[in-house]
C-alpha cells in the first residue's frame, strides 16, 4: 500500500501511518489501521479483541486439563471411604462450580480449604507433600505450555507435553530466571497495599514479558523463524 494512501486513511490528517508501522516493524500490507470504508478489513487488534472470550475459554480448558492429575490425586487420596460420597454431594458440586467459575483463585485455595473445613477429608503429612508436588509441578510447567501457543498459534500446541518438557529442560536457566522475576513482581504487587489492584495488573505485564523473553532467548530455529516472518519483527 502506498504512502499517500496510508496517510489518507490515518486517524490524524497529515500523520503517516506507514512511518509508524515501519517503526513498529509492521509490514505495509498488514491492515493494522482500520479504514473509513465500511468494508475495510478488520485490524488484527480488533480481531484479537473479538476473539478474547473464545480464547479465554480455551486457555481455561488447557489449565483444567493440566490440573486433572492434581484434582484426581487430591480426591483419590483425600476420600478413604467412597461409599459415603453421596452424603457429600452438595460439597462436591460446590467444589466443581467454584473451580470452574474462579479458576485462578479457587484452584490453589479450595482443596486446602476443604481439608480444613470437612473432617471426612483426611490427609497425612506424606499425602500432603505428594499433592503439593502435583500442584506446584504442574504450576511450574504451565507458562511453558502457553509459550507453545505463542510459538505455534494454536491452543492445541499447549497439550504437547513432550515439547513443553523439552523446552523447560533445554532452557532451564532462562526459565528459572523468568520464574524468579515473576515471583518478585507478584510479591511486590501484593505488598503494594492500596495500590494492589494496579500492582497486580503491572505484575501480569512483567510475567508475560519475562516468559516471552525466555522464549526469545531460547534461540531455537523455530523461534528465529517465527520472529523473522511474523507481523511484528523482533528488534534488539
Amino acid at each position: 500500500m502506498e504512502e499517500e494512501d496510508l496517510r489518507r486513511r490515518s486517524l490524524a490528517p497529515g500523520v503517516s501511518t506507514a512511518g509508524v508501522a515501519d517503526r513498529l516493524g509492521i509490514s505495509k500490507g498488514n491492515p493494522v489501521w482500520v479504514g473509513r470504508r465500511a468494508d475495510a478489513t478488520p485490524a488484527p487488534v480488533a480481531r484479537a479483541v473479538a476473539n478474547l472470550p473464545a480464547g479465554g475459554l480455551k486457555a481455561a480448558g488447557i489449565i483444567l486439563i493440566y490440573f486433572v492429575p492434581f484434582l484426581l490425586g487430591f480426591w483419590s487420596i483425600a476420600i478413604d471411604d467412597w461409599s459415603g460420597v453421596r452424603d457429600h454431594a452438595v460439597e462436591l458440586v460446590a467444589f466443581g462450580v467454584a473451580i470452574l467459575l474462579l479458576l485462578p483463585i479457587c484452584l490453589p485455595l479450595i482443596p486446602p480449604l476443604y481439608w480444613y473445613l470437612f473432617d471426612w477429608i483426611e490427609l497425612s503429612g506424606v499425602e500432603m507433600v505428594v499433592i503439593g508436588l502435583l500442584f506446584w509441578g504442574t504450576t511450574f510447567v504451565m507458562p511453558a505450555a502457553f509459550l507453545q501457543v505463542s510459538l505455534r498459534g494454536r491452543f492445541a500446541a499447549a497439550l504437547r507435553v513432550d515439547r513443553v518438557v523439552m523446552f523447560v529442560g533445554r532452557n532451564l536457566h532462562t526459565y528459572l530466571e523468568a520464574w524468579a522475576i515473576s515471583v518478585i513482581a507478584t510479591a511486590a504487587a501484593l505488598a503494594s497495599g492500596p495500590a494492589a489492584p494496579w500492582g497486580i495488573f503491572w505484575s501480569y505485564l512483567v510475567i508475560v514479558y519475562a516468559f516471552n523473553e525466555a522464549l526469545f532467548r531460547s534461540n531455537t530455529p523455530e523461534v528465529r523463524r517465527r520472529f523473522r516472518t511474523g507481523h511484528f519483527n523482533a528488534r534488539r
